[in-house]
């Protein structure tokens, strides 16, 4: 492969020789030197105009950096739906930029006379295109995988993104008390509607409300409840065991901390579930023509120890016996 490789500067990243696979393809490494060249005296800005995986992953980045140079100032820019993210992790102030990661075919730019160095998360993301802009394949890469390269340092484990902020907690409290819901139990989230922003076209669960009031009704006797998360209150839900809660990423990603089991169709909380803690997730099988959402193979990559279950079609009864054996599973 190094005969096919050779070394390209550009005016965006001065100074930063990068490499570049059969002179069109940049290669996402840097040496030490660079690095330290870019980042001395530079605030950090991390670009992730993204849908919500990748706008909570990409808070992977500033926690590596408070961990690898605690002083630096730290700023997030992004989709402003998912502004609530950077606010709960508490690490980097929001900035407000329009997405400029397709003018800077690098994963990492700055300019000598500014102090903003930006690193930017979804560069040749889901796809590889040349440095130039032309052409482009698909990046058959772990989607987690594809976003920690352009962060330009070895993943591990302890770069998951925290929530640090008690006002989110605060607002999740309330409405649990609101409810009567009680966290200390076990409990299975279902997020059965298209809730968010989303850059993956693809079903995990088809479920209405009356599968979801089967599912509570079928695991009671294990000791589970059911919170649905959705936009609006179904009717159906007066008289069940079933808990609303609203679509608020806040309320949410709380919900998900602590969740045992957990059933989305939109796959970005699923994959939120695997950051945050240690739910059981269960969905339906993912087509091998989209590997890069494969999420065994993100889960290894992660590190994470989660346990996945994929079936063609999920019911409540194949809910109801993850319920029934859990303990042997967890």
């Amino acid at each position: 492969m190094e005969k096919r490789v050779s070394i390209k500067y550009f005016p965006f990243a001065p100074g930063i020789p990068w490499k570049l696979y059969r002179g069109k393809y940049v290669i996402p490494e840097i040496v030490k030197e660079s690095w330290d060249l870019a980042t001395a005296d530079r605030d950090a800005v991390i670009l992730a105009h993204g849908g919500l995986l990748e706008s909570f992953f990409s808070l992977s980045m500033a926690e590596a950096l408070n961990k690898i140079e605690p002083n630096k100032r730290l700023l997030w820019a992004g989709n402003e739906a998912f502004k609530a993210i950077p606010t709960m992790n508490g690490l980097a102030k929001l900035m407000s930029i329009p997405d400029i990661r397709e003018k800077y075919p690098v994963p990492l730019f700055f300019s000598q006379d500014s102090n903003l160095l930006f690193f930017n998360c979804l560069n040749n993301y889901l796809f590889t295109r040349t440095y130039y802009g032309t052409g482009n394949y698909g990046n058959s890469k772990p989607v987690l995988k594809q976003i920690s390269s352009n962060f330009l340092i070895d993943w591990k484990n302890e770069y998951l993104p925290v929530v640090r902020h008690s006002d989110s907690e605060d607002k999740y409290q309330k409405w649990a008390k609101s409810v009567g819901f009680k966290n200390n139990g076990r409990y299975i989230v279902v997020l059965a509607d298209d809730i968010c922003h989303s850059l993956h076209d693809i079903s995990c669960l088809d479920w209405n409300m009356r599968r979801i009031s089967e599912l509570a009704a079928l695991v009671k006797r294990f000791g589970f409840s059911v919170v649905s998360v959705s936009p609006v209150t179904n009717t159906m839900y007066f008289g069940t065991h079933i808990f609303h809660a609203p679509a608020d990423l806040e309320i949410i990603i709380n919900l998900l901390m602590k969740a045992k089991i957990v059933l989305s169709k939109q796959i970005d909380f699923l994959f939120l579930a695997m950051m945050l803690g240690e739910a059981h997730m269960v969905c339906k099988i993912i087509s091998k023509k989209l590997k890069h959402l494969n999420l065994y193979q993100n889960a290894d990559f992660l590190g994470a120890s989660n346990v996945i279950s994929t079936m063609n079609e999920v019911t409540p009864l194949d809910v109801q016996l993850l319920c029934k054996d859990y303990d042997d599973f967890s």
